[in-house]
Parts: structure tokens; sequence; C-alpha cells
């Protein structure tokens, strides 16, 4: 069960603060930590008529990054934004 609290302020970010509407294409950013707000956005951009699409940030993502990839890895630039 969500908390009444989370669910509000969901509400509040997608029909107020953006607004999200039919055919919107919708990034959510957020840690792990987020996941029951995230969670809730997610189902409220569905409802909306809007495309979600959940970026995570892991915690030591970019310490993952810098001892394990490539160069090319590392110069690449994501289409989605972070990551």
């Amino acid at each position: 069960m969500t908390d009444s609290r989370t669910y509000k302020f969901a509400q509040i970010l997608i029909d107020h603060s953006t607004k999200v509407g039919l055919g919107d294409r919708v990034a959510i950013t957020a840690t792990t930590a987020a996941e029951p707000l995230v969670r809730v956005l997610y189902e409220l951009v569905l409802n909306r008529g809007g495309y979600p699409h959940i970026l995570f940030d892991l915690p030591g993502q970019d310490e993952i990054l810098f001892a394990h990839a490539s160069d090319a890895q590392l110069n690449y630039v994501s289409p989605l934004g972070s990551g």
C-alpha cells in the first residue's frame, strides 16, 4: 500500500508541476531509495496517457563506471540523458 503522502506528492508533480498529458514523454530519474515515489509517478504518467521512462542511478555507479569502462564507453553520450 502506498503512503498517502507519497501519492499526493506524485499527483502534485504530475498534475501541477509538469502537467503531464496525452503523448508526453516523461523521464523519471531517481535513485533506488525513491522507488515508492517512482512507482506512483510511473502509474500516474501512464494514467495521463504519457510515456514514462525510468532512469535509475545506482549508489556507487560512477565509481563502477570509471573502474570498468573502456575509453569508448566513457566517451559515449546516452540519448536518454544521465547514465
